[in-house]
């Protein structure tokens, strides 16, 4: 790993993740894949493809909406936890969708592994999500959760949760809400997204 990159966010963290987006000093982004994870993914299934188009979204999401609550480093976004919300829904739903592209020109066994896959992850959801004590984490799992959810559905698979209903009664409804902003986010629309997610989430203990 370049020194440059380690000094700004740290080894430990960046090797914790599959994939990772920065910006250096001088705004150069940089978009980190774990080595491991990569060469293991290409040998055994596409979520190499999710991982790369999920760091690009938030790229993408970043350049499209700098400013934002007058936040005006990539850093500073992401402190801003309603957007930080919306690009991790986005960028899971978008990555997902082009993972399922590939995966739906496989024979349809092999196929049904990831919907059964992901239908046991559903199942776990609830003890996933409340494994981490901080709000912010949980709606971040939670924002992933959906983004998996909206890409399957509409790639044409069948994937539906009711441990994810306990959790969030209206999530399919809340996926429409997510979906309908694409590039760019408004005040508003973030505002209406943190509000719903950290006073409407039943987590209990």
């Amino acid at each position: 790993m370049r020194p440059d990159i380690a000094k700004k966010q740290g080894r430990d963290e960046i090797e914790q993740c599959a994939g990772y987006l920065l910006f250096l000093d001088d705004e150069t982004a940089v978009i980190l894949i774990n080595e491991d994870f990569l060469f293991d993914s290409i040998r055994k299934n596409f979520c190499w493809v999710e991982v790369l188009i999920h760091e690009i979204t938030h790229y993408r999401d970043y350049k499209n909406n700098l400013g934002i609550f007058g936040h005006n480093t990539y850093d500073s976004m992401l402190s801003c936890c309603s957007f930080w919300y919306w690009t991790e829904f986005h960028a899971r739903y978008k990555g997902t969708c082009q993972m399922l592209n590939y995966v739906n020109r496989m024979p349809d066994d092999e196929r049904r592994k990831y919907e059964t896959d992901m239908m046991e992850r559903l199942d776990c959801a609830p003890d996933f999500i409340r494994s981490d004590a901080d709000k912010k984490i949980q709606c971040y799992r939670f924002m992933h959760l959906l983004g998996d959810i909206a890409a399957y559905n509409e790639k044409g698979f069948t994937v539906k949760s009711e441990a994810i209903e306990k959790i969030f009664p209206n999530y399919l409804g809340y996926i429409d809400f997510l979906k309908s902003k694409d590039q760019i986010v408004d005040i508003n629309f973030l505002i209406i997204l943190q509000y719903n997610l950290e006073n409407e989430m039943n987590i209990e203990y």
